[in-house]
């Protein structure tokens, strides 16, 4: 198991407040509160929810005191350590672009829908990866859209949900934030799962089956964190 911690220039970005140092250990005192008072962290595919610019490794020194909740984890002192250093704007766009070519292969679209998706996710990675250009992504972000929008109506919400998970990471750009990268990132991921009322997804209670393919999203996810050469889902 690995425990995780997200900022945004080593500052706390989802809620709490303060700078964090590697190695050097913050404390809280009175009442663990979720939400509201302790250190956050979260733990192996939980980071998934939590996606931003910086993705370090975090070391809990109180685990007896730790309050353990789906979406992650409260305690009283702990500490970030190392450094997630290939998480860059690539690897989070690339994550996108795996869990919508998932979800695409998991779910039986019609050809009306999988080949024309699938297509949009390749010239996402040809633009990532700087052999296609930006007017061909801008185009790509625009078909993408209104195979969603269309889906939505004819074929039904789970269905259009996985158009959506590619929308999303069709709607990179190389002038974009990590952060917004990432946060595109953490948005497919869960339009990807077999049931994406977000709302749940972001308090952590999901279905079964979902929790199966979040695991898969996560072990893709730690091939990026590893340094692995993405992207790792091919066209069923």
């Amino acid at each position: 198991m690995t425990d995780y911690k997200t900022l945004r220039n080593r500052c706390s970005c989802h809620g709490g407040v303060g700078k964090w140092t590697p190695y050097k250990p913050k404390h809280v005192d009175g009442d663990l509160v979720p939400r509201q008072h302790g250190l956050h962290y979260c733990r192996d595919e939980q980071v998934i929810n939590w996606l931003d610019q910086e993705i370090w490794k975090f070391l809990d020194i109180t685990p007896n005191e730790t309050i353990a909740l789906p979406d992650k984890r409260v305690t009283r002192e702990g500490m970030i350590t190392e450094k997630c250093k290939h998480w860059t704007k690539r690897t989070a766009a690339l994550f996108a672009v795996d869990c919508a070519r998932q979800a695409l292969n998991r779910h039986d679209l019609g050809d009306e829908y999988t080949e024309p998706l699938n297509a949009c996710l390749d010239v996402i990675v040809g633009y990532i990866e700087g052999y296609c250009d930006y007017p061909a992504a801008a185009a790509t972000t625009r078909l993408s859209a209104e195979l969603h929008d269309e889906s939505f109506h004819t074929v039904g919400h789970v269905e259009a949900d996985v158009a959506e998970s590619v929308t999303l990471a069709c709607h990179y750009r190389h002038s974009h934030t990590l952060e917004y990268v990432a946060s595109n990132a953490y948005a497919a991921a869960s339009m990807a799962l077999p049931d994406t009322d977000i709302l749940s997804i972001v308090m952590g209670f999901i279905g079964d089956e979902a929790e199966k393919v979040q695991k898969e999203q996560y072990a893709l996810l730690l091939r990026y964190l590893d340094g692995e050469e993405g992207p790792f889902v091919e066209e069923a």
